[in-house]
């Protein structure tokens, strides 16, 4: 009986310690939103001065959109498979484009980037474009 009593009063001390120890150490966290890609993101981080960067997520989301979105008729990648007669890319599209060849190159051709007249074909890209 001695044990028992002993044993329920260190559960009840260790239990008491423990949720003040949670409490003083709660965990700073932030939480953003938006969309991107045409989709939408949602990132949580610790950060114990809740510092949101939100604006500096986003803008970095906007310049891969700017870059390689078939969702945008105004990205680079866009411009490129509707013919448009110069484009310049950026540093996005161009690590982008490399790193397909090196996938494609080392799978022997099974991804294959060139899908646009595929996509245009089916009325699902900017051209020709279908209502579903």
């Amino acid at each position: 009986m001695r044990i028992l009593i002993l044993f329920t009063i260190a559960v009840s001390l260790f239990a008491c310690s423990n949720s003040t120890n949670q409490e003083a150490k709660e965990i700073p966290q932030v939480y953003i939103e938006g969309e991107a890609q045409g989709t939408t993101y949602h990132i949580k981080y610790i950060d114990n001065g809740q510092i949101n960067f939100k604006k500096e997520i986003d803008s970095i989301l906007i310049a891969i959109d700017n870059s390689v979105s078939t969702y945008l008729s105004t990205s680079l990648i866009s411009q490129l498979n509707n013919d448009v007669d110069t484009v310049l890319v950026d540093s996005i599209f161009k690590a982008v484009f490399l790193k397909s060849i090196e996938i494609s190159e080392a799978t022997n051709n099974a991804l294959d980037v060139t899908l646009a007249p595929v996509i245009n074909a089916y009325g699902w890209g900017f051209k020709n474009r279908s209502t579903i």
